[in-house]
């Protein structure tokens, strides 16, 4: 019978000793146990050697409901395939017409070891109450999305989203780096004044910084050209 004690090892070990010694019968009569399982002990020990026999899993062998090992390639397949989550993974089996849930492919992903884990040692991050902005320039969002054009090549699209009056602006590059984030920043301040003012106050303030001089003639150029791509001058 299974049982979590965990002195039970170390017993099995000492009753199978006692029955190699002075028989399993009396080992049986001795300790209370059954000669059969005393039998399977002895075996053991002799396999292993003098150590603590372990308790083996109470888990079932095989299960009427289990899922078929056709649907649980699949599930793998299209994990490996997609590299996506499991939500996504079970969105494109659905399609394709195989009937399975939810839970099922999380939990055949998990059994496969193919899901990400959080990490223990992952640095805790409080929520922060979002902003409410009150103009347009309070609150700009910028998210970035990536188009394969084949195999190896990507085409990358930054895009934003003004909260207050919806505008929206995006633009494409066919790299990705803190250069083509900063050619950004007069798209955003074409967004409201106090964004220009933010933006060429940085710019005085790191005058002297050799990194961002070049930058000052191409800020001012495409400033303008944001300008009066929002109000259609």
């Amino acid at each position: 019978m299974y049982s979590t004690n965990k002195h039970l090892p170390r017993i099995r070990r000492d009753v199978a000793i006692f029955a190699k010694k002075y028989g399993i019968r009396k080992a049986s009569r001795h300790y209370g146990y059954a000669v059969s399982a005393i039998h399977k002990w002895t075996r053991v020990l002799d396999k292993m050697g003098h150590h603590p026999i372990p308790t083996k899993s109470s888990r079932p062998h095989s299960h009427p409901h289990t899922t078929d090992e056709s649907i649980v390639k699949k599930i793998v397949d299209k994990r490996i395939e997609v590299r996506r989550s499991a939500e996504v993974v079970h969105e494109h089996l659905r399609r394709e017409g195989t009937a399975v849930s939810l839970a099922t492919v999380k939990r055949t992903l998990d059994r496969k070891n193919l899901l990400n884990k959080r990490s223990p040692w992952k640095r805790y991050h409080p929520p922060v109450e979002r902003p409410y902005p009150t103009k347009a320039g309070d609150l700009v969002e910028i998210d970035t999305i990536h188009t394969m054009q084949s195999k190896k090549v990507r085409m990358y699209t930054f895009v934003l989203i003004d909260v207050y009056s919806r505008w929206i602006y995006a633009k494409s590059y066919q790299r990705i780096n803190a250069k083509t984030s900063l050619s950004l920043l007069p798209y955003y301040a074409g967004f409201c004044l106090s964004g220009i003012m933010t933006i060429v106050y940085a710019f005085i303030q790191n005058k002297k910084n050799d990194v961002i001089k070049p930058l000052r003639v191409e800020f001012m150029i495409k400033l303008i050209q944001a300008i009066l791509l929002k109000w259609e001058v």
